[in-house]
């Protein structure tokens, strides 16, 4: 999430200003695929099982309204969001 939020050259807690963050959150998916990956579940030889559980079409979408309805609760709230 941070990515899609331009925030991931900083560090994985921190805090910012409602605006910034809801301004980010309203752009966070602009030219970004959000389609989806599908499970895999993979083993190479006698290894150890590999499973990646996938993402749903629309995984992105969602949580980045959830993350500006935050940020607008923050900010009628006049607090900062943040994240760790």
């Amino acid at each position: 999430m941070l990515n899609r939020l331009g925030l991931a050259d900083r560090e994985l807690a921190g805090e910012a200003d409602p605006d910034d963050i809801l301004g980010r959150a309203l752009t966070g998916n602009v030219g970004q695929d959000d389609a989806g990956t599908a499970d895999v579940t993979s083993r190479t030889g006698d290894g150890p099982l590999w499973v990646d559980c996938g993402v749903e079409t629309g995984y992105f979408a969602g949580k980045l309204e959830a993350i500006a309805s935050l940020a607008a609760i923050a900010k009628e709230r006049g607090l900062m969001v943040a994240w760790s």
